[in-house]
């Protein structure tokens, strides 16, 4: 018998750097984004699909995500591979582990700088995230607030 788990929402908190560049006629603007991903973590590594939301935009596409070390604090890479670019998250959190299979994780997420291609060139910031795995399948939420350059 398959579980459904719920997520629920998150309250934003980020990381961010503001600012503005005179130079090139380039400002930049903070927004939010929603990131939600479901997957599963066979075959190795984990892989799934994602819906970006939010004031960021939209785009949808696959994943891989590159766990660290196995154990209770989390770490890993995500790489999302979407229809206008790609984008390279770092991971750290905890992971509870549950009853009947069912584990819940939490913890903060960041842009990795310099990785993003497409509309995610020029982001910044980071956020929280949580999920929930249940035997090899996963579900996860990303949500935050990040920093893009708006060409004017």
């Amino acid at each position: 018998m398959r579980v459904l788990i719920t997520m629920v929402a998150l309250s934003s908190t980020a990381v961010l750097a503001a600012g503005s560049s005179a130079a090139d006629g380039a400002a930049r603007s903070k927004v939010h984004v929603i990131v939600t991903e479901r997957g599963s973590s066979e075959p190795l590594p984990p892989r799934g699909r994602f819906v970006l939301t939010g004031a960021a935009g939209r785009d949808a596409g696959r994943t891989v995500i590159e766990p660290g070390p196995e154990g209770v604090r989390v770490s890993a890479t995500e790489l999302l591979y979407g229809k206008h670019g790609q984008l390279t998250l770092t991971l750290n959190g905890v992971r509870a582990v549950g009853r009947y299979g069912v584990n819940s994780l939490h913890g903060t997420w960041r842009v990795l700088a310099g990785f993003g291609t497409g509309m995610y060139k020029s982001w910044k910031g980071g956020g929280t995230w949580a999920a929930t795995e249940n035997g090899n399948r996963y579900t996860l939420r990303f949500e935050g607030l990040i920093t893009r350059t708006v060409t004017g």
